[in-house]
């Protein structure tokens, strides 16, 4: 199994070199900024070995390549650098594969097939609840298998041989076919004039038929409905495209689109849905091997109704971001912060409010602060809530300067301590810090706008 692993890397390796990667525009030797460790060549076929040999963990797969493969390619990265180049090289892998599709057989056949499938990715409340796809998978309904689930639903254009050529997730909400329109509209490219596309009852419709003939130049066969007359569904779309039968051109521009077609498609249907910033996948490692794929220039009244409401029905919706990091180290501070400066000021106001009037005030201002500095950091990806952060993180910094700078200039006015006096020395000069590090954190980590 080695030696013929190694023998397939090596002339993956030479043939991706050689003719794959000129084929799709993809150099860096005019690119500025050091060449990586890893050149992309080295890249794909990492990628490779690992999917044949079934090692679905980076973690175990980086460790299983520095101990058997580390000769081949000495510039293997650490876990964390592997999965940057992963995501970074998702277009170029696109691109890549799109190529190779090339050189089978059934890349020039005429016959396309399209069909779609549920995609559960959740059997549980909780689940649905916790899920990273929150907000881009939803409820549906299999009539095939007579069951609601909750997921996505994958749609797929192949050949006959069942070699995936477009392909596209979206929430089960959308119809069929606004979902297959947006993905045959995106990746239009990799459908050639006079193709037939073979799909089943559920793509039956007149929009759907018109946008596949006249603006796809194909045919579209399915089987027919109960209320249509026998051979409609054959005939669908075979009018206008008729006259333009030919078969697929290998010049067309390799597409590295498939990656940005989940993300198009892969949205619900919501009302309330708003449209984030394009996918950043490719942007970096790969912006040598992106190409526009060619645009076809709409002529009929049809196509701008119909694309009127497809940006309805499809615009795409930014899930809610994740707090990480030094994200989430902030608002457990800033919680902890609130929780000691309540218990703090509540005492202090019961027990002895009239010892220092002024001093106990401040401690239930800082509190108040802190409780809606910290909502305000956990919704900030809400319209409104970054705003208020700015507004409570700003605040509080001036506090403690000004109550820090009166307690050393007139100890007097702070004989009882507060939560900010002395620059918050009392909380190791936390209070101090902690608003410095919210601002950056807010300003490096500003909401995406919708339609951007």
């Amino acid at each position: 199994m080695k030696t013929d692993l190694n023998t397939l890397l090596v002339t993956l390796y030479v043939h991706l070199d050689d003719r794959i990667l000129p084929a799709i525009g993809c150099s860096r030797d005019h690119t500025p900024g050091r060449k990586p460790a890893l050149n992309d060549v080295e890249l794909l076929c990492l990628l490779v070995a690992q999917h044949l040999l079934g090692i679905a963990s980076d973690r175990k797969w980086i460790r299983h390549a520095r101990a058997h493969l580390r000769g081949m390619f000495p510039g293997i990265p650490k876990q964390s650098g592997w999965g940057k180049r992963v995501r970074q090289s998702t277009a170029l892998l696109s691109a890549v594969i799109t190529e190779l599709a090339r050189d089978t057989p059934s890349w020039n056949e005429v016959t396309r097939l399209i069909d779609s499938t549920p995609v559960p990715c959740g059997a549980s409340r909780e689940t649905v609840k916790r899920s990273d796809l929150a907000g881009h998978a939803g409820y549906g309904y299999c009539a095939s298998h007579s069951r609601f689930f909750w997921g996505l639903r994958l749609y797929l254009v192949c050949a006959p041989d069942g070699m995936p050529i477009i392909w596209g997730l979206a929430n089960p909400k959308i119809g069929e076919r606004e979902a297959a329109t947006a993905m045959l509209d995106h990746d239009r490219h990799l459908i050639a004039p006079g193709q037939v596309i073979v799909g089943d009852k559920g793509f039956a419709g007149k929009e759907f038929e018109t946008f596949v003939t006249d603006d796809l130049g194909a045919h579209l066969v399915r089987p027919d409905r109960k209320d249509e007359n026998p051979g409609s569904g054959a005939s669908a779309g075979s009018g206008n495209g008729s006259s333009r039968c030919s078969t697929p051109s290998r010049d067309s521009s390799p597409s590295n689109s498939t990656a940005a077609a989940h993300q198009r498609a892969s949205t619900p249907a919501s009302p309330h849905a708003s449209s984030p910033s394009p996918p950043a996948s490719g942007t970096t490692g790969s912006e040598a091997c992106q190409r526009n794929a060619p645009s076809s220039p709409t002529t009929t009244e049809s196509k701008r109704t119909h694309s009127s409401r497809m940006e309805g029905a499809m615009s795409t919706v930014s899930s809610r971001p994740r707090m990480t990091g030094i994200g989430r180290v902030l608002v457990i501070v800033y919680a902890v912060m609130a929780l000691a400066s309540t218990g703090r000021s509540f005492v202090q106001i019961v027990r002895d409010f009239d010892a220092a009037p002024l001093a106990y005030t401040l401690s239930a201002v800082a509190a108040v602060v802190y409780i809606l500095a910290t909502l305000a950091l956990i919704l900030a990806h809400r319209p409104g809530w970054y705003t208020v952060a700015w507004i409570a993180i700003v605040f509080e910094l001036t506090g403690v300067l000004v109550v820090g700078t009166l307690s050393l200039v007139s100890p007097a006015l702070f004989a009882h301590a507060s939560v900010w006096s002395w620059f918050g020395m009392g909380y190791l000069f936390v209070p101090l810090v902690l608003p410095v590090f919210g601002i950056w954190w807010l300003v490096s980590h500003r909401p995406q706008k919708a339609g951007a």
